[in-house]
């Protein structure tokens, strides 16, 4: 059976999607915020796994 990372690009895919939605800069909900509130508790992944996701470039559908 062959492995291919799609599991991998959706749970990227939601973790940036929910930083677009909350992310305010220079406001309550910066990353560290949208981390903390929204993040963790769905995901469990740490603040560092966070904003490695955040930098990912995936393309587009």
């Amino acid at each position: 059976m062959s492995y291919n990372k799609k599991g991998m690009e959706i749970l990227i895919k939601n973790v940036q999607k929910i930083d677009r939605q909350h992310y305010e800069p220079y406001h309550d909900s910066c990353h560290k915020m949208v981390w903390r509130k929204y993040i963790y508790p769905v995901f469990g992944i740490s603040y560092r796994t966070f904003l490695r996701y955040l930098k990912i470039r995936l393309p587009e559908d």
